[in-house]
């Protein structure tokens, strides 16, 4: 009898270490789950912030490429002179004005042309060759041979005031040309169009950068590149408290990898 309680006992004793075994390997076997659990996790946070700081690297280079351009586009703007539309309008004014005193005065001006001159002929001065046309608007000297000749072209006062208002109007597109540092009224025109399609440049680079977010893009960059180095640091950290025995065969490589871990 006392033989059987004993032995009662011990299986007693071995039932319990088994279920207390039993248990361990169920509370173990519940962490590791968790661990492997939370290590999934942090994969697929690891891969999430690594694409998130990829697409603002990205967008960041793209906007130091605009930003380079933008700089040339206004480095190429400040070597222009600058004129506005209603500046080339006022110079076209100006130079129709000149065309026109011009016309004025040579309509009520003297022409001269040498038929023959077997003697050579001085016109105010410079000898003029047979066949050639000279249009005085003062009076001027003529000598043939011996003979010398004061050539005085009509109008009186009004040829006088022609040729007032000749000078004055080249004078004012003179000095309107000169403060804008321009040769002619041409050049102006090629000047404004250059002008008008560096700024249209100039504008749609600037809309660019403003969709990229080129005012914040640098701050985003470094608050995602700390974000991925502390993922990765959890990462490593859950990598390294996971039992051997209980890691994957191999680690993904992909977010999408990680999601179906």
């Amino acid at each position: 009898r006392e033989a059987a309680a004993t032995a009662s006992l011990q299986r007693e004793k071995e039932a319990c270490r088994d279920a207390e075994k039993q248990l361990g390997d169920a509370a173990e076997g519940g962490r590791e789950t968790r661990l492997r659990h939370d290590l999934a996790a942090a994969f697929v946070l690891a891969f999430e912030k690594d694409e998130t700081w990829l697409g603002l690297q990205e967008r960041s280079s793209e906007v130091d490429q605009i930003g380079e351009l933008r700089a040339s586009l206004l480095e190429q703007l400040s070597r222009l002179p600058q004129l506005s539309p209603q500046d080339l309008s006022r110079l076209r004014e100006l130079d129709r004005a000149a065309l026109q005193a011009s016309a004025k005065l040579e309509a009520m001006s003297t022409g001269v042309r040498i038929l023959r001159a077997p003697q050579g002929v001085i016109l105010d001065h410079k000898p003029v060759v047979e066949g050639e046309s000279v249009v005085l608007s003062d009076a001027a000297e003529l000598v043939v041979g011996e003979t010398k000749l004061l050539i005085t072209p009509g109008g009186g006062s009004s040829l006088a005031a022609a040729r007032r208002s000749d000078s004055d109007a080249r004078d004012a597109l003179a000095k309107e040309l000169q403060r804008h540092a321009l040769d002619g009224v041409e050049q102006a025109a090629g000047v404004l169009a250059r002008r008008q399609d560096l700024e249209l440049q100039l504008k749609a680079q600037e809309a660019r950068w403003k969709s990229l977010g080129g005012d914040v893009i640098k701050g985003q960059l470094a608050a995602a590149s700390l974000a991925k180095d502390t993922a990765r640091a959890d990462l490593g950290r859950r990598h390294a408290v996971l039992p051997s025995g209980g890691l994957p065969r191999r680690d993904p490589v992909s977010l999408a990898g990680a999601r179906e871990a």
